[in-house]
């Protein structure tokens, strides 16, 4: 089966020519006989531990591209807008090593370029809303795992890029918020209460409401 790989520099120009498609049947695209090996693909859809540690781990073979990873992760999360997804590569270490990882490209291709170049544990792939449809808040509405997906998406971009720019005091009406999001039963006046504030910040942890330079400007 012939098989074609996009230079990720080139990020999304699409192939001159065009790669066989395998035939329906296995969302991650693993021929027979193949070896699996795992991908550790962090995403956005919610769980009760911090954002850092969301993550799917997927099984792939030697014919898996980006598709079918993508593909899984959405199916497991019974996402509908399965086009707005794309998958990114980008390096811890270095700011200016981020690609936007085309669908067709092999899994295997791709961690024998980029981990031959940086270690393994400088990369990291994450799942990302990259496509916005025309008129996305109404057609989002009616696909309520991509909205939450979009919000938790914007919310981290937030918290981990663009929390210190806000005043405090807007940060802080945002925490709140979330907070009250995040527990849609609890009282008005539930932490009022220093015993409950302080159950909060020791089993949720106030990382996941308020961005860090708020937290380590009140500590101090």
């Amino acid at each position: 089966m012939a098989t074609a790989y996009m230079d990720p520099n080139l990020n999304n120009a699409f192939l001159a020519g065009a790669k066989s498609r395998l035939s329906a049947g296995g969302s991650d695209r693993t021929m027979a006989g193949s070896v699996d090996r795992v991908l550790k693909v962090l995403h956005y859809f919610e769980t009760n531990t911090e954002h850092s540690f969301w993550s799917s781990n997927i099984r792939y073979g030697d014919a898996t591209d980006v598709r079918g990873i993508i593909q899984k992760i959405l199916d497991i999360n019974k996402v509908r807008w399965t086009s707005c997804f794309g998958l990114q590569l980008s390096n811890s270490q270095s700011r200016d090593q981020v690609h936007w990882l085309h669908p067709d490209m092999g899994v295997s291709h791709i961690r024998e370029k980029y981990e031959q170049a940086r270690p393994n544990e400088e990369w990291r792939y994450e799942l990302r809303i990259r496509y916005l449809p025309k008129g996305f808040v109404q057609q989002f509405t009616e696909d309520k795992p991509t909205l939450n997906y979009f919000y938790h998406q914007v919310k981290n971009d937030y918290m981990t890029q663009f929390g210190d720019q806000l005043e405090q005091d807007v940060a802080l009406k945002l925490g709140c918020l979330e907070i009250r999001r995040f527990f849609k039963e609890m009282r008005g006046n539930a932490l009022d209460k220093k015993s409950n504030y302080e159950l909060l910040e020791k089993d949720v942890g106030l990382r996941r409401f308020f961005p860090k330079d708020l937290l380590d400007s009140v500590k101090h």
